[in-house]
């Protein structure tokens, strides 16, 4: 077995990864955004749930909710009863009004691109900031 160099390992680490990928992917449609908000409402909503059950609401979501105006204003009994399959009903729809609230009126409803503001945020992480920067 020859010496391999640091970069022809990592080229082979990267192959071997790119392989596992083509085989075992999973695609959801917030894999496919690069919009702020989408990304957010979908790490919001994968909490404490599957990404199946996500899948099945989440264009709906988007389309009855498609900023964070709308999301703020929503009825909240509408809201829990669009988010009754993911269950957490109650504090997911307090939660996401609460962030549509505070996008809108802190932010003009323009997600912040600074980590910091982001983490300030209403049901937003690391993670899902990580989410949107990334």
């Amino acid at each position: 077995m020859a010496d391999w160099t640091s970069e022809e390992k990592k080229e082979a680490f990267v192959d071997q990864l790119l392989k596992w990928w083509d085989r075992n992917k999973r695609d959801f449609p917030w894999r496919h955004t690069k919009n702020p908000y989408d990304v957010l409402i979908a790490e919001m909503l994968l909490r404490k749930t599957t990404a199946q059950q996500v899948e099945k609401i989440y264009n709906d979501f988007l389309n009855r909710y498609p900023n964070s105006k709308a999301l703020a204003e929503a009825d909240e009994n509408e809201l829990k009863k669009m988010l009754r399959p993911l269950g957490m009903e109650h504090a997911r729809a307090k939660l996401l009004k609460r962030f549509g609230a505070v996008v809108e009126e802190e932010y003009g409803g323009v997600i912040p691109s600074d980590y910091a503001v982001l983490l300030k945020l209403p049901g937003v992480g690391m993670y899902a900031t990580n989410s949107v920067l990334s």
